[in-house]
């Protein structure tokens, strides 16, 4: 919108410019989307892991031993994780790149688990779909 509003409010009207720098900044917030998808992917995993080292500790509480796996299990993230089509997007842009800053990621766990938003779609154990789903637009 902004690049629109540039054109029309331009003395000098260089429409290839114009339409090169329109179709630069579409490119870039896709980017960022796929990042934000990624994001997501890698909290899970995060999330995952963290739940695996839990139920491995030594003198595990019984919350550890036998922990709600509902983000982990989320089908929504599920679907994400296993489409191919986005794996290989990912790989093709290089926007997957949460392993080089994996302290990101668990700051942004940390944040979401201590959310209310969390704490209360972690409530119940079972989940459906659209749950899963509204979960994941609300955070």
């Amino acid at each position: 919108m902004q690049s629109i509003y540039a054109l029309t409010q331009s003395e000098k009207t260089d429409l290839d410019k114009e339409e090169k720098f329109l179709s630069t900044s579409m490119e870039n917030m896709y980017n960022l989307y796929l990042v934000l998808i990624s994001l997501m992917v890698e909290m899970q995993k995060m999330a995952a892991y963290r739940l695996t080292a839990s139920e491995k500790k030594y003198l595990a509480t019984e919350e550890e031993k036998n922990p709600n796996r509902k983000f982990v299990d989320n089908k929504v993230m599920a679907l994400l994780v296993n489409n191919l089509l986005l794996t290989d997007e990912l790989e093709s842009r290089k926007v997957n790149n949460w392993y080089l800053d994996e302290e990101y990621v668990k700051v942004l766990c940390v944040a979401m688990e201590e959310s209310d938003l969390y704490k209360k779609y972690m409530s119940t154990r079972d989940s459906s779909f659209q749950e899963d789903k509204e979960f994941l637009q609300d955070l």
